[in-house]
């Protein structure tokens, strides 16, 4: 079942009409309240995103629809500048830098897969700055060098997640 949408839905890879190729032209196009579909058609999706707009990222499917930064670069995968932002059902691979950066409050990530997509350990799978009332929930994090990293992140929730492998450490939290 997918959640609903206080506005658009936007479709990412697949066949249909209107669909998008990239995710970050989806972005672009978003507004507030709109949902983004990713196929796994297109997979894997060689991206940068920024998500500047409150919108909900939903993946096909949570191992097949493949997000990864431009191969083996150490750049964050995904940033979110964002209040309100959903990420459920898909993998970010990490080549080095975070698989994802959050500066905005009421985050919510679920049935995701971050791994390392270097040999050995790389990057940090989620990183959170200054952020309010974040819930990280059945999520799968492997061969990060950091599963996690809290730097004055308050009220957040970490749930039945699984972190295999980390490099350092899976959770570091600071003043948080």
């Amino acid at each position: 079942p997918l959640p609903t949408s206080r506005g658009n839905w936007l479709y990412v890879g697949g066949s249909g009409p209107g669909n998008y190729t990239r995710i970050h032209d989806a972005i672009n196009n978003a507004t507030t309240g709109d949902t983004i579909f990713i196929y796994d058609d297109s997979s894997p999706y060689l991206e940068q995103l920024t998500i500047n707009t409150t919108l909900t990222l939903i993946g096909e499917n949570q191992t097949t629809t493949i997000i990864n930064s431009t191969a083996d670069e150490y750049y964050t995968v995904l940033t979110i500048n964002a209040d309100d932002v959903h990420l459920s059902g898909f993998t970010i691979v990490i080549n080095g830098g975070p698989g994802v950066e959050v500066f905005a409050n009421h985050t919510r990530f679920s049935n995701l897969t971050m791994y390392s997509g270097i040999h050995g350990w790389s990057g940090t799978g989620i990183k959170l700055y200054h952020v309010h009332d974040t819930v990280i929930t059945d999520n799968l994090i492997r061969g990060a060098q950091i599963a996690m990293l809290l730097i004055h992140a308050t009220f957040t929730s970490i749930t039945h997640n699984l972190i295999v492998d980390p490099g350092l450490n899976g959770i570091i939290v600071y003043t948080s």
